[in-house]
């Protein structure tokens, strides 16, 4: 019995290279149970030119959510930046994509 495919899975994937991105996510596409969701995050410029989506629709992944680093920085960080000047969390030149495996 295949234990993954019993229930749905959240998965991490950040700071992964494109290249081992795409790896990972080719390999655990047959494993992921529908409506298991993976999250992971792509250099903003790379985002806008590469094709990410068609790769993505290919492995069975579908976009829920892209959300880049100005607005988690404004959302998340923005009350402990302005209190901790010296020591400010900024997350920089990212977007993180929250997606959702359908076949």
């Amino acid at each position: 019995m295949d234990l993954i495919r019993i229930k749905k899975t959240y998965v991490s994937l950040l700071n992964l290279s494109k290249e081992n991105l795409q790896e990972v996510l080719n390999n655990i596409s047959d494993v992921l149970k529908d409506g298991s969701s993976v999250l992971f995050n792509y250099d903003k410029e790379a985002y806008l030119n590469d094709k990410i989506d068609d790769f993505l629709l290919n492995e069975g992944f579908y976009i829920y959510e892209v959300i880049n680093d100005t607005a988690i920085n404004n959302k998340y960080f923005y009350n402990y930046n302005t209190i901790n000047p010296n020591n400010k969390i900024i997350l920089n030149n990212a977007v993180y994509i929250f997606t959702v495996k359908k076949s």
